[in-house]
C-alpha cells in the first residue's frame, strides 16, 4: 500500500521539482532506479537479509521509508494544496467530468489502463510461463526479471535522449506498438534466455 501511495505522489510531484525540459530525464531516472531496486538489487538483498535475520528486511524497510521521509522534507517546492470544501465523492465527480470532457485523456487513460492489465496478466502468469512451460527454475525465473530489469533501466537511463530525437508522440506510438509483438514473442520463446531477451526489450519500450 505504501508503495502504491509512494508512486503515484512521485509522479504528482515530479514535475514541481524538476523543470519542464528535464521532465522526460527525470521521470526516466525515477523508473530506471524503481526497476533495479524492485527487481534486481531489492530481492538479492532482501534474501540476504531473510537468511540472516527473518525480521531484517521489515525493520530496514520500515527504516528506508523513515529516511525517505525525512530526506523529502528537504525538498524545497510549493506542494499545499489550497484547501477545498467538497467530499471526496464530489472530487471524484469532478475528476471524472474532467477526464470524460477532455477526449485526449480519456484516449490516454484508456489506453494506458488497457496496457497495465494486460501487462499485470503476463507479469502474474510469467513465473508459472518459466517453470511449467519452459522447465525452467527459480533461478532462471529471477534470471529472467533480472535482464528485465536491467532494460528497464537502460530505457530510463537513456528514454530522454529517444524523446528528444523522436518527439514525446512519436516516442509512446512506437512503444505501445513494440508491446504487441513483445507479449506474443514471450508465449513463443523457446526457452527462458530468449523469453529473458524479450522481456529486456519489453521493459526497455516501456520504460522510455
Amino acid at each position: 500500500m505504501l508503495e502504491i501511495v509512494r508512486d503515484n505522489s512521485m509522479q504528482t510531484i515530479l514535475p514541481s521539482i524538476v523543470q519542464a525540459s528535464s521532465l522526460e530525464k527525470a521521470n526516466g531516472r525515477n523508473w530506471a532506479a524503481k526497476l533495479l531496486c524492485n527487481s534486481l538489487v531489492g530481492p538479492m538483498l532482501g534474501g540476504a537479509m531473510l537468511l540472516w535475520a527473518p525480521c531484517m528486511p521489515f525493520a530496514v524497510a520500515g527504516l528506508l521509508y523513515a529516511f525517505g521521509a525525512a530526506a523529502f522534507l528537504r525538498v524545497r517546492g510549493a506542494f499545499t494544496l489550497r484547501k477545498r470544501q467538497s467530499t471526496w465523492w464530489q472530487d471524484i465527480r469532478e475528476a471524472a467530468g474532467f477526464l470524460l470532457s477532455h477526449d485526449f485523456l480519456l484516449k490516454l487513460a484508456a489506453v494506458a489502463g488497457a496496457w497495465n492489465l494486460f501487462f499485470l496478466m503476463a507479469l502474474t502468469a510469467l513465473i508459472l510461463h518459466v517453470q511449467e512451460n519452459l522447465g525452467g527454475s527459480s533461478f532462471d525465473y529471477s534470471s529472467v526479471l533480472a535482464v528485465g530489469a536491467l532494460g528497464g533501466a537502460v530505457g530510463g537511463w537513456f528514454g530522454n535522449r529517444i524523446v528528444a530525437t523522436l518527439g514525446p508522440g512519436r516516442t509512446a506510438q512506437y512503444a505501445l506498438l513494440f508491446s504487441t509483438p513483445s507479449f506474443l514473442c514471450m508465449a513463443v520463446a523457446p526457452d527462458t534466455w530468449s523469453l529473458a531477451l524479450v522481456y529486456f526489450l519489453f521493459n526497455f519500450s516501456g520504460t522510455v
